[in-house]
């Protein structure tokens, strides 16, 4: 009798273990990775120029005078990187009868921890007399070819509103073998945005040919939904 028990006893473990290891097998596992979840942080850039009274820009919006303490917004995780913290951003410190202050600069960089706590404005150079020859300055033009996915994205350059893409935005510069000319040197904010799309940001400049690094095709992302998604408001 026990040991009848006892096969009994054995033969139900068998069933289970065999019928356990069935159950295993058929199931998947599904791991889900969240997504990074973004705080919105702020950084403070103290801004003093001599003389005082400059125009601070950035990204072409003015934020005021100095002295001034201009503030970033960015969203930061521990997980990701956010594209505001990574954009380049013009900043542009201006007044009139002297040469402007310009860096180029990010968040995540932090080359703007290399501006000076007195930034030294320098006159600008008195005009030369006029026995003095101008350089001779041709008019050139280059064509950005701009595509994005999804298309009929809006295109911005300094502000400006230039069409849908696709587009082919055309600069018009002076040229000089000379001395270049400012149209050529100086920095200018294309912008690329699109109703529930992440903008597409560039700060180039023709003479650095910066523009090149535009890819043939523009993937827009979409924007993260959600409250502790949402993305702050830029200049």
């Amino acid at each position: 009798m026990g040991k009848n028990v006892r096969k009994i006893v054995l033969a139900i473990l068998v069933l289970l273990n065999a019928g356990s290891g069935m159950l295993l097998a058929g199931c998947v596992f599904v791991t889900r990775t969240a997504a990074p979840v973004y705080y919105a942080n702020t950084i403070t850039i103290h801004l003093k120029t001599s003389p005082p009274g400059a125009a601070v820009m950035l990204d072409g919006v003015k934020m005021g005078v100095t002295p001034l303490n201009l503030k970033v917004t960015y969203l930061d995780s521990r997980t990701g990187v956010h594209e505001s913290e990574t954009q380049k951003r013009l900043l542009r410190i201006e007044k009139q009868g002297y040469e402007p202050y310009v860096m180029v600069f990010s968040v995540r960089d932090e080359k703007y921890r290399e501006i000076p706590e007195l930034i030294r404005l320098k006159p600008e150079p008195e005009k030369p007399a006029p026995s003095i020859q101008e350089p001779a300055y041709s008019a050139e033009t280059i064509t950005i070819r701009l595509n994005s996915s999804p298309p009929g994205a809006r295109v911005f350059l300094d502000g400006r509103q230039w069409g849908n893409t696709p587009l082919d935005v055309r600069i018009t510069y002076l040229r000089s073998d000379g001395k270049p000319h400012e149209s050529e040197t100086r920095y200018r904010i294309l912008k690329i945005e699109k109703q529930g799309y992440k903008p597409y940001v560039l700060v180039f400049s023709i003479r650095d040919k910066s523009y090149r690094e535009i890819p043939e095709l523009i993937r827009l992302k979409p924007e993260i939904t959600g409250h502790d998604n949402k993305s702050p408001s830029y200049p």
